[in-house]
């Protein structure tokens, strides 16, 4: 190791005990909170600026940005309607100690991410010619689309979506990959990508319908994307959410006014409302681990590693369902650290942060198939995973390894059986022509 790296090394280090000493020992008042609020939309910019040769992976740091910017001004500079009513759990102590999970959270990521220049082709899929994988999974998607949503008439906005349609974003990513050099099946790929993301909102959705139009662009945009496009796509993105929560306040396209809805975004600061409820939850989270026995943390720990292998389930392993229901109300959701102090405490902030700028820093570093697919898995699931729940960082990478697998073999016996085929009817055109 170069002199150079050992400096550098050392230096990230020092701020890292730095910030954890301060966030660990500092007495919690008004101004520290606005401290730490500040520190960690800056340590979110440093990693947003460190992507910035990486594309891919500048849209991982976009949202995560965003999201962190939307939680610093809607619950800490700006706060009043921007923030969550709900004011049960909203204490200088419980918020203060919510925002240095974060801010922990954000030096660690920032501090050991490594900057790099991306190299497309380890994040560019490429199709295997498959159509009877192709045209099955197309035929999975369908029924996902029309018996995967709860429909009914709504007057305020409730949960749609079933988890078959949260997961549906993997089958697109599995269909695409079987899809070949077809144009015809691309085209319809995009045209049920695009069915899927309308049904979204029209049901109010917003995080399902994001995750897609991520895996939009890293399977057909890929070479066309740089930092302008994503951060004009991000724009375009911030408006459609704020027009999507006017919508779903009624359910009625009639409530809309383009106008009013841009007049509101500016007035609100351009703050993404789901990160800051989702906060809130993180809040709950923190404020229950200063009541929750050691037994239930470690319960709850062991729960939530089943739910990686057997699905999810409302039991203690749902860190959010399982304070909601037992402590403090929240509107669901929860920051990906708050799990984790949850259950470890601060020790457990750092592993999860440890665990993700490693997962971060190998995205792209290898030209596989089946670790390109692993990383566009994780890219468009970062909504979830950064927003509601750590399964998302890792049970879509477990169903699309074993969907891989699966269709893989599956691919190779069609491959094999109509090879044989052709090699039989090769052999009796050779009889005949002999004949």
């Amino acid at each position: 190791m170069k002199k150079s790296n050992y400096t550098s090394l050392a230096f990230k280090l020092i701020v890292f005990f730095a910030v954890t000493t301060y966030a660990m020992y500092l007495d919690i008042t008004i101004i520290t909170n606005r401290i730490s609020a500040a520190l960690s939309l800056t340590f979110s910019f440093i990693f947003l600026y460190k992507c910035r040769k990486n594309v891919p992976l500048f849209i991982v740091a976009f949202f995560i940005f965003y999201c962190n910017y939307s939680i610093v001004v809607g619950e800490y500079f700006i706060g009043g309607n921007l923030g969550v009513p709900t004011e049960e759990i909203k204490t200088t102590e419980i918020y203060g100690l919510t925002i240095r999970v974060l801010l922990i959270f954000t030096s660690i990521v920032s501090l050991f991410f490594k900057s790099r220049i991306a190299n497309i082709d380890n994040f560019r899929i490429i199709p295997r010619d498959n159509i009877i994988i192709f045209y099955g999974l197309l035929l999975v998607l369908i029924y996902i689309f029309l018996f995967g949503i709860n429909r009914g008439d709504f007057s305020t906005y409730t949960i749609s979506i079933t988890p078959m349609y949260e997961y549906s974003t993997i089958m697109f990513l599995v269909a695409y990959f079987f899809s070949g050099k077809s144009s015809i099946r691309r085209y319809l790929l995009i045209g049920i990508m695009f069915l899927f993301i309308l049904q979204d909102f029209y049901y109010g959705g917003r995080i399902t319908s994001l995750q897609l139009m991520i895996l939009f662009l890293m399977l057909f945009l890929l070479e066309r994307l740089s930092v302008k496009l994503i951060l004009l796509g991000g724009s375009i993105g911030i408006f459609l959410n704020s027009l999507i929560d006017v919508y779903r306040q009624q359910y009625s396209l009639e409530s809309i006014n383009l106008i009013g809805v841009a007049t509101n975004l500016v007035n609100n600061f351009f703050v993404f409302n789901t990160p800051v409820y989702a906060y809130h939850a993180s809040a709950t989270h923190v404020a229950a681990e200063l009541l929750v026995t050691i037994n239930d943390k470690i319960n709850s720990f062991f729960m939530f590693l089943s739910h990686i292998f057997l699905g999810a389930s409302n039991d203690m392993g749902d860190v959010t369902h399982y304070v909601k229901e037992h402590y403090f109300y929240n509107h669901g959701g929860g920051l990906i650290p708050s799990h984790f102090y949850f259950w470890l405490g601060w020790l457990g902030v750092i592993l999860i942060s440890v665990i993700v700028v490693i997962i971060l820093n190998k995205l792209g570093s290898r030209n596989n198939h089946y670790l390109k697919i692993v990383t566009v898995t994780i890219i468009f699931s970062v909504p979830r995973w950064y927003l509601y729940t750590p399964l998302s960082l890792v049970r879509p990478v477990l169903i699309v390894s074993v969907l891989f697998i699966i269709f893989n073999i599956v691919h190779h016996i069609i491959k094999g059986s109509v090879g044989e085929q052709k090699n039989i009817d090769s052999s009796s055109l050779s009889v005949k022509n002999i004949q």
